[in-house]
C-alpha cells in the first residue's frame, strides 16, 4: 500500500528507528523529526525517500552523520538506488557537531542549498571543492565562538 503524504511531522518523542520505506511513501517531500533520538541507520534508510526535498533533525544529539549518506546503495538485482537524491534543505541545529569532517559528509549532497547548523559546537567552516568523486579542503572560514551558524553550500550563492 502506499501513502500519498507530502508532509510528516514526528517530534519531541523518543523515536530512534524509523522504517518509512521509499516504497510506501513515495510523495513524501518534507520530514520533521526534530527532537528524536534518530540513529544513522535512520537516516540511512529515510535517504531512500526519493522525492524528499526537506529534512528536519533539529535536537537529535547527534555527534556526526553517516559517512555514507550520499552515497547510492546497491539493491536487489544490481539496481542502485540513490540517498537524499532530492535533498535541498537540511536542519542539523540543536545537536552536538563538532568534527568539521561533517562538511566532507555534506558535500556529498548535491543538491542541498540551505542547511542549518546553529546551536551546534561549530567553530569554523572548511571551505569544500568537488574533486572528481572526491572532496578536498582549500581554506577554513571562521565563525564567532558561540554564534549561531548557517552555512550553505557554493552552489546555492551562485
Amino acid at each position: 500500500k502506499q501513502w500519498y503524504q507530502r508532509r510528516v511531522a514526528i517530534t519531541a518523542g523518543n523515536l530512534t528507528q524509523t522504517t518509512l520505506s521509499p516504497f510506501h511513501f513515495t510523495m513524501l517531500e518534507f520530514l520533521d523529526l526534530s527532537f528524536n533520538q534518530v540513529s544513522h541507520s535512520a537516516i540511512l534508510n529515510i535517504g531512500l525517500l526519493q522525492k524528499l526535498r526537506v529534512l528536519k533533525l533539529s535536537g537529535n544529539e547527534l555527534k556526526s552523520l553517516p559517512v555514507n549518506m550520499g552515497y547510492p546503495i546497491a539493491g536487489k538485482e544490481g539496481k542502485c538506488f540513490a540517498r537524499f537524491w532530492a535533498l535541498e534543505e537540511l536542519h542539523l541545529d540543536n545537536n552536538h557537531f563538532c568534527d568539521i569532517s561533517t562538511f566532507a559528509i555534506l558535500g556529498t549532497l548535491r543538491r542541498l542549498k540551505y542547511l542549518n547548523l546553529s546551536k551546534n559546537h561549530v567553530y569554523c567552516i572548511p571551505f569544500l571543492e568537488a574533486i572528481g568523486s572526491g572532496i578536498r579542503r582549500n581554506d577554513f572560514n571562521e565563525i564567532g565562538r558561540g554564534s549561531k551558524s548557517n552555512a550553505t553550500t557554493p552552489e546555492s550563492n551562485g
